[in-house]
């Protein structure tokens, strides 16, 4: 004999707490067990809830993935520039010590650092959500002392989402230039220390054939 629970129906089912009972058929004969989940979940709910959940997680992973995307932007600005000068100057005094008179003169040269703005056009290459974010920077922006490689410099803090993206140039440990691209507009602009960039973006493919 089966337990009591075989033979009741609730809710249109014969549910029995993850125990299985046998179905009669019209033949008489008893159909194979079938095993149920917990009582009041029907089982193809069970089975869609999980398939549910198992599609959001695929689209959200979906969504947080970037592919990975190079950009070429052309485009100008200003370079803030240290300039040099030497300043000369001529001195001289004359008056007297008691009835003695004297008299002397003299150069002197001093030299004043300033800065001036430099006007440039140039091109900005980007690389990006491929596991090296860098950016290559027109070498006009570049103060004396730099890091970086052939002009390359990574891309630190990276943010980006479905309008824009953000990140910071690593010049060097006090010049940190500010990158932000409009993904709409494809604009670009690039300010730090060392001047301002702004520019127009487009999308390259790498592996397409060359041009000439």
């Amino acid at each position: 004999m089966h337990s009591s629970c075989c033979g009741r129906r609730t809710r249109a089912l014969s549910i029995c707490h993850r125990r299985e009972c046998p179905l009669p058929t019209h033949s008489g004969h008893k159909r194979p067990p079938v095993a149920f989940v917990e009582e009041g979940t029907h089982p193809s709910l069970a089975r869609v809830s999980h398939e549910g959940a198992s599609m959001l997680l695929l689209i959200l992973q979906a969504a947080v993935a970037q592919l990975p995307l190079n950009l070429t932007c052309g485009g100008g600005g200003t370079a803030n520039k240290a300039a040099v000068a030497t300043v000369n100057s001529y001195g001289s005094a004359h008056g007297s010590v008691g009835t003695t008179p004297f008299g002397t003169s003299g150069n002197s040269a001093s030299t004043v650092t300033t800065t001036r703005q430099q006007s440039f056009a140039d091109q900005v290459d980007i690389r990006l959500f491929a596991g090296d974010d860098r950016i290559r920077l027109p070498r006009t922006m570049l103060p004396p002392l730099h890091g970086g490689s052939d002009g390359w410099f990574k891309l630190k803090n990276v943010t980006a989402d479905d309008r824009s993206i953000r990140a910071s140039a690593g010049v060097n440990f006090m010049n940190n230039p500010k990158v932000y691209i409009d993904r709409l507009t494809g604009t670009i602009t690039i300010s730090g220390k060392a001047g301002d960039f702004t520019g127009q973006c487009q999308a390259v493919d790498p592996q397409a054939p060359k041009k000439f």
